[in-house]
């Protein structure tokens, strides 16, 4: 295998200086394991002068260390926005050599359109994923300036654009052992203090999806992607403003939807409550939804753990954000541990105090005020009384036996849900991975949510 290198020699950090590790970003739906090992030369149908772009680098730990021997997976598309679905044309994995080196000869890629929809389309970018042993992997993006694009793409970051025809960009990963007890240190990729703009929501249908015994609400994108469904908690349907586009965007048909007593949705009715899980059915059905990724938070992370028991087989994956399954786990000591983690008198605190994070209640005043505003609008009509559809209860004997991908999300300030109290429900579960968010309360897709979107299209781009 040949090594280029872009300089004749490493030159350490002094002074005790730390690197910011490279910004994570998405996955995205084009992403295929398995590509081979390239000398550092993309071979392509067009190669076109005026298009040639020679990238450098070297690999970095916070420290300075140079990696040598690190991974580089790297994915893009044609000059005419178009990957490669069927084989491994512009994709391949290169080494950085003993001085943390790489070196690539490629094309500039093209932007292309989202959900064929022509003024929808992502800016030109090469996709990474950096690998090296005792270092968290990373999975970003480089992007080019003055692209026409740039500006409406909503993962675009102008900290990694890189010159052509010839560009540079020093990739830094972080020792795992600097991610304490398997938090992520959301600082080093969002400033949780940071309040984010809610994108433009992605056109969708709206309707009202006839039943057998109950009408609901929703909204769906349509498209060719993999259908994603978002399951919205106990106080509000109308809090996926940052994920609905986000999703859209990165190629997936996502629907939305209002369970009985939300929104537009029939009330939850004495004679014929019914189950949560039996009306998603019932209403994938009806969008002619065979198998779709479930995203849940809080109560609808419940939701599509209760789905993933019933049926598991119609599931690509599963994330459930923040679900606590108070009452739920029928576990002698699993319910102690909730009886001493909310007291009685705990319901009685304002909302935004038990949902939301010190560090997002103090640094944001207008995000809690307009969290609050959704909490006050949402339930239109009784929503208190439907049934488990699974069967009376919920086991650990039964999680056991989940076989749908799962990724189960925290936040270290959630106070319904402690990092200890998700680990011993996830620990249950033989196919799941857990992410803790620094800084993060119970309402994690609002209070972080480019953090939130990077973790759940990088899991669900892996099970497909």
């Amino acid at each position: 295998m040949q090594i280029y290198k872009a300089y004749n020699k490493f030159v350490p950090i002094t002074g005790g200086q730390r690197l910011e590790p490279t910004e994570s970003d998405i996955e995205g739906p084009f992403y295929y394991a398995g590509a081979p090992e390239i000398t550092g030369v993309f071979s392509s149908p067009k190669l076109p002068e005026d298009r040639s772009l020679t990238l450098s680098g070297r690999v970095l730990s916070t420290d300075g260390t140079p990696l040598g021997g690190a991974t580089l997976d790297i994915w893009q598309t044609t000059t005419d926005g178009v990957y490669d679905t069927e084989g491994y044309t512009l994709r391949g994995k290169l080494r950085s050599d003993s001085d943390g080196f790489y070196k690539l000869e490629t094309i500039i890629p093209g932007g292309y359109e989202i959900n064929d929809d022509p003024l929808d389309i992502r800016c030109a970018h090469l996709h990474f994923k950096i690998s090296a042993d005792g270092y968290k992997l990373i999975t970003t993006q480089l992007y080019f300036p003055d692209d026409e694009h740039n500006a409406e793409d909503h993962w675009y970051r102008p900290g990694r654009v890189i010159q052509y025809p010839i560009g540079h960009f020093d990739f830094v990963l972080e020792p795992i052992d600097e991610i304490a007890s398997g938090v992520f240190a959301a600082d080093h990729l969002f400033n949780p203090a940071s309040p984010v703009h809610i994108p433009a929501p992605f056109p969708a249908k709206q309707g009202i999806a006839k039943l057998p015994d109950t009408q609901l609400e929703y909204s769906d994108t349509g498209g060719k992607g993999e259908p994603v469904v978002l399951l919205h908690p106990e106080r509000s349907s109308t809090v996926w403003g940052y994920q609905q586009p986000v999703f859209a965007k990165s190629g997936y048909r996502v629907i939305t939807y209002s369970r009985r007593g939300y929104g537009k949705s029939d009330p939850v009715s004495k004679e014929n409550p019914g189950s949560a899980v039996n009306d998603l059915r019932n209403l994938l059905k009806f969008l002619g939804i065979t198998k779709c990724h479930l995203v849940g938070a809080a109560a609808g992370g419940g939701l599509a753990m209760n789905y993933a028991l019933s049926y598991g087989a119609d599931l690509y994956s599963v994330v459930s954000s923040s679900y606590c399954p108070i009452g739920e786990v029928k576990d002698p000591d699993y319910i102690k541990l909730c009886i001493r983690l909310c007291p009685n008198g705990f319901n009685e605190f304002p909302a935004e105090f038990r949902e939301l994070s010190p560090t997002y209640r103090v640094s944001n005043p207008k995000g809690v005020e307009m969290w609050s505003a959704l909490e006050e609008k949402a339930a239109t009509g009784v929503r208190i009384g439907q049934v488990n559809a699974n069967a009376h209860e919920v086991t650990w004997e039964k999680l056991a036996h989940v076989k749908t991908p799962v990724m189960m999300i925290g936040g270290d300030a959630d106070l319904y849900m402690p990092p200890p109290m998700l680990r011993a429900y996830a620990s249950h579960i033989p196919n799941c991975e857990i992410a803790i968010l620094a800084e993060g309360g119970h309402a994690l897709y609002w209070e972080q949510p480019e953090f939130f979107n990077s973790i759940v299209l990088g899991f669900i781009a892996k099970h497909r």
